[in-house]
């Protein structure tokens, strides 16, 4: 990611003598690219929590345990790097 944002900065900044910061890249991308796709996927119900996993009872009557932990921030990064597997170890598949 920081390597794709140095080229763009690279070319948009062509007439500057200066190399740039791979730090102040990164940064970037996580506040400008990362952090809007982790919103997004939270205003659209995707679980951002650091409560565990809570019990629930369900329609039926047996109990189940469901997933509640920070799956909004990783998502994002999954999703911008194509990296494969999910949190929930089924890809991008939700646990319930």
């Amino acid at each position: 990611m920081a390597v794709v944002i140095a080229l763009i900065r690279g070319f948009t900044r062509s007439q500057t003598d200066r190399v740039g910061n791979l730090w102040v890249d990164v940064t970037r991308g996580i506040l400008r690219l990362l952090l809007p796709i982790a919103v997004v996927l939270v205003a659209g119900g995707e679980v951002q929590n650091f409560a565990g996993s809570p019990d629930i009872t369900t329609l039926a009557g047996a109990h189940q345990s469901v997933p509640g932990d920070p799956v909004a921030s990783q998502e994002a990064i999954k999703e911008v790097g194509t990296n494969g597997g999910g949190f929930y170890n089924a890809n991008s598949a939700p646990p319930v």
